[in-house]
């Protein structure tokens, strides 16, 4: 059975986190792609050297105790504190408690130099295993950033689907956080294919 997600489109604005989920509980055995397109136009969102943004994100989701945890699997960022820098970051886990990860990280451009002002298409596959068989292959307009194989999830957890503008370092933003520039984002073609 294939459930196909209806593609999403609009603008969103932060100063902090402005991030939307796409309602799919996906777990052991499912296989899918996750994609979205993203266009960060130079009048609108401003570099801040000491603040990191994710403008999507895949991430593995449990309940501990009655509590809500989550970690992200597959991320397009921005490096915090490296000039814009722009990351795909893949990570895998290792052991069963939640702090221990694998982590590889894929610089795919620089927002300086070309990555603003035009759309940055972004797919990932993945297959998700609590087991070593999972994956990961992300591709950031149509180039292939490699292959990540490895556990994936918890046994009783689930892949979420985020799209938006999640920022850390707020707090660090020189003078007051309150002041940070507005950022604007624009998104398209929103949506999660996934099979059992």
């Amino acid at each position: 059975e294939c459930t196909k997600g209806r593609p999403l489109n609009g603008r969103l604005v932060t100063r902090n986190r402005s991030e939307r989920i796409l309602g799919y509980r996906l777990g052991e055995g499912d296989v899918g792609l996750f994609r979205y397109s993203v266009f960060l136009p130079s009048a609108e969102y401003t570099i801040v050297d000491t603040v990191g943004s994710t403008f999507g994100q895949l991430l593995w989701a449990f309940e501990s105790n009655g509590n809500y945890e989550s970690f992200p699997v597959c991320s397009l960022d921005t490096a915090w504190g490296t000039h814009g820098r722009v990351e795909m970051v893949m990570k895998e886990m290792i052991e069963t408690e939640q702090e221990r990860l694998g982590y590889y990280a894929r610089d795919v451009g620089s927002l300086y130099r070309g990555l603003l002002d035009r759309w940055l298409d972004v797919e990932i596959e993945f297959g998700l295993s609590s087991g070593k068989n999972g994956y990961i292959a992300p591709r950031l307009n149509g180039r292939a950033l490699g292959r990540f194989t490895g556990r994936l999830m918890l046994k009783n957890g689930w892949l979420e689907a985020r799209y938006g503008i999640y920022q850390t370092g707020t707090n660090q933003f020189s003078g007051n956080p309150n002041q940070m520039p507005t950022q604007v984002a624009y998104f398209s073609n929103v949506g999660m294919f996934a099979a059992r």
